[in-house]
């Protein structure tokens, strides 16, 4: 199930981001950068993350691994400088980047082939990662994917937001809440400042853990239970600051949370509209952590639900 989402992520996004033809070459179109941005996304993750964990020394020695990741970035970049190329030329154009460089005194092509990548990078690790979790939990939790049925078969066909779809979207937040996929993340010091007992000097970074925070049993009571009505009780605008932050917070937010939320919502929707899901028999699921906490394999069975 993990290839699968990563596949899905893949081709939910390209096509929202880059201009495509209608009809019969969209498949084309979308599937040919789809593989490519898949291949080189993995291996310039794996790259970033570790040239942020290992010592200034270790990070620069030319493994092959390490010439990998700027050869993928590389040729990402020339993907993007290939799209915006493509929606300068086609005005018409559909998607993201042909809505960002269509606006008059808005972004200079270098600017638009950075926010490019920024969305790739987090539009599909972060995304097929979030719902490989998700599906996870559906699989293990047939009463919560019935819930999730009833209430997109009762919901107003097309409209995947939150007010529309509650239930999931409180399964949504559980899911980003337990499996928070990224195990670290970090900020720089912009001036010295004292946590507590410690003095931050500025310029230093600080690295954090959301997915710790996000098991505080003091926000978060039995933090190790998975259950989307806690949120009933406790809904995030209730929240301290910095006590659920599956999205970062400040000026480095997530760009494409919103976008996140509706690929999320779309797809459980759409899956427990159609399909039962079970865990295989005999394997246990193991949280990985690389670039990303990640499911380490995720077998499951899919079976259509009756009609009606």
């Amino acid at each position: 199930m993990g290839r699968e989402v990563r596949d899905l992520a893949v081709a939910m996004l390209v096509p929202a981001l880059f201009p495509f033809a209608e009809g019969a070459r969209t498949r084309r179109i979308v599937e040919d950068p789809g593989a490519r941005v898949s291949h080189d996304l993995e291996l310039l993750v794996r790259g970033v993350l570790r040239a942020t964990i290992l010592p200034p020394p270790l990070a620069v020695v030319p493994t092959p691994g390490r010439r990998r990741a700027p050869a993928s970035a590389a040729a990402l970049r020339r993907l993007a400088e290939q799209a915006v190329r493509q929606a300068l030329s086609s005005p018409e154009g559909h998607g993201v980047l042909a809505l960002m460089l269509a606006h008059e005194g808005g972004m200079s092509d270098e600017e638009a082939c950075d926010e490019v990548l920024t969305l790739l990078v987090a539009g599909v690790e972060t995304t097929a990662t979030t719902l490989s979790w998700a599906l996870y939990a559906l699989a293990r939790n047939p009463r919560m994917a019935d819930r999730m049925h009833d209430e997109a078969r009762t919901a107003e066909p097309g409209v995947v937001t939150p007010a529309a779809l509650p239930y999931t979207a409180r399964f949504v937040h559980e899911v980003l809440r337990l499996y928070q996929p990224l195990w670290f993340m970090g900020r720089r010091a912009l001036e010295t400042v004292r946590v507590g007992r410690y003095e931050i000097p500025r310029g230093a970074e600080v690295i954090y853990s959301a997915a710790t925070l996000h098991r505080d049993p003091a926000f978060f009571p039995q933090p190790l239970r998975f259950d989307p009505d806690r949120w009933l009780t406790r809904p995030e605008k209730s929240l301290p600051r910095g006590a659920y932050l599956p999205f970062g917070a400040g000026n480095r937010r997530c760009i494409g949370d919103g976008f996140a939320w509706a690929e999320m919502l779309a797809v459980l929707s759409a899956v427990t509209t159609r399909w039962h899901l079970r865990p295989a028999p005999g394997h246990r699921v193991r949280a990985v952590a690389d670039a990303q906490i990640h499911p380490d394999a995720l077998p499951m069975s899919v079976t259509a639900r009756a009609a009606g």
